[in-house]
């Protein structure tokens, strides 16, 4: 990960308005200027008579970042694994960012670890507690241990829940009246792939809002080079009402255990529930293979680039016709659930291996045009924002500013989103086949 080459120093108000008023030259752009009662200007030079020195104290080193995985056996299918996990490394305190999430994740292992010593019970898959090192140095825990055992993982594990932050506030939330705890505890949850299962908080009970993952947490490798179903859950400030990038003390030293507790969640209801939040799917139960976010992902699509894409790749209409037809595979396969002997285990394991089997059908081997890294082909975080997620990425990425191209390098451009668009709906493709009837998935007429 490369290090920044200019000196930088966070401050506070206080710090920021006494020395940005010093600062002399042109007046700055006027969608530039911030609400400081300064006048402010572009730099480079400083008041006169005034010096300015800053000391850095650090050092580059080599430090040792651990995973620690812990593996609750499964009763009835113990190859199957079903992963929970959170960071523990944090810039400051971290007591949001990621202790919350730390928290919940602790309390089930507990829970559950108490349930099987007193045999009481025990989970029909394995279970997976996954404490990664290095998130905030680039997931670099999640991304080492991926690419370890991408086999195994690739072939066994179900789906992966992350759950980085439980709880996140706007100021103006702080204050008010927590909802009543049954109501956190009545949520319906679902695993839905890359998709942000999120409370937002108050209301009756609290509204629930899917959203595209980036990478924005260690969800990112297990989906995007492993091919696991995952989900990230929390319980945050209304998006729709408050236009801000992240809570307030994200990332700061204010994240303490007493913000917390005194601001936060006081009776710590909403880490309770985040913990007995009951996550179940419908058959499938990945969000790539619900139809209204097929359509609502293509016409997105077709409302920035359609136009510009019809003109140059002669097989864009194709891309409705081939998810008009996964929707058809999605919908016999919901079918065919619904019909199966559930007492039959070799019926029920079929069922379960083909929807483990969707999400590893949009990985390409080659990764993205332009991030080889990145292998799933229909969601990733955007290559100009890392936090916000992207439908279609490689198309995106190539068609990012390609206005500004010269000619020469225009063409060539075109030429590989025509054959990335090939790649893309070859794999909408093959997704659809992973659920047809096991022995009927190879069409008659092509």
């Amino acid at each position: 990960m490369p290090l920044p080459t200019i000196p930088a120093h966070a401050m506070g108000y206080g710090g920021a308005e006494r020395f940005l008023s010093q600062l002399q030259g042109e007046d700055v752009p006027e969608d530039w200027k911030g609400s400081l009662n300064i006048t402010y200007k572009l730099g480079p030079k400083i008041t006169d008579g005034l010096s300015l020195s800053l000391q850095v104290t650090t050092a580059n080193s080599i430090r040792r970042a651990d995973n620690v995985i812990a593996i609750l056996k499964g009763d009835v299918e113990p190859d199957r694994y079903v992963l929970l996990g959170n960071h523990r490394d944090a810039w400051v305190y971290g007591s949001i960012d990621p202790s919350s999430g730390t928290a919940v994740m602790m309390e089930v292992a507990r829970a559950m670890g108490q349930l099987v010593k007193e045999k009481k019970w025990r989970p029909r898959r394995s279970i997976m507690f996954c404490s990664w090192g290095g998130e905030e140095f680039g997931l670099l825990g999640s991304n080492e241990w991926s690419e370890q055992y991408v086999k195994s993982l690739g072939a066994r594990a179900v789906a992966y829940i992350n759950i980085d932050i439980a709880c996140a506030r706007y100021p103006t939330q702080m204050t008010q009246k927590s909802a009543k705890a049954d109501q956190r505890y009545t949520i319906p949850g679902y695993i839905l792939s890359h998709g942000k299962l999120v409370g937002t908080f108050p209301s009756k009970p609290p509204d629930l809002w899917v959203g595209d993952l980036g990478s924005a947490s260690d969800y990112a490798p297990l989906l995007q080079f492993v091919g696991i179903t995952s989900l990230d859950i929390r319980y945050t400030y209304n998006s729709s009402k408050y236009k801000i990038g992240s809570y307030p003390l994200y990332h700061t030293e204010y994240e303490t255990f007493e913000a917390v507790k005194t601001l936060l969640d006081k009776e710590f209801k909403e880490l309770r529930s985040s913990a007995l939040l009951p996550t179940h799917s419908s058959s499938p139960s990945m969000s790539q293979s619900t139809p209204g976010h097929w359509s609502k992902t293509e016409q997105t699509l077709d409302k920035e680039f359609g136009s510009t894409l019809s003109a140059k790749v002669s097989n864009y209409t194709d891309l409705e016709r081939i998810i008009s037809n996964f929707k058809k595979d999605v919908d016999n396969f919901e079918t065919a659930v619904s019909k199966i002997d559930r007492k039959d285990p070799m019926a029920i394991r079929m069922i379960n291996d083909q929807l483990l089997l969707l999400e590893k059908a949009f990985l390409d081997p080659a990764g993205l045009p332009s991030r080889p890294e990145k292998k799933h082909l229909i969601f990733a975080e955007n290559a100009n924002d890392a936090y916000a997620g992207s439908s279609f990425p490689g198309l995106v990425d190539l068609l990012f500013d390609i206005d500004k191209l010269q000619a020469d390098r225009l063409a060539e451009r075109w030429k590989e989103i025509q054959h990335h668009f090939s790649v893309l709906l070859n794999a909408i493709q093959a997704a659809g086949y992973t659920l047809r009837d096991v022995v009927k998935f190879v069409e008659e007429t092509y």
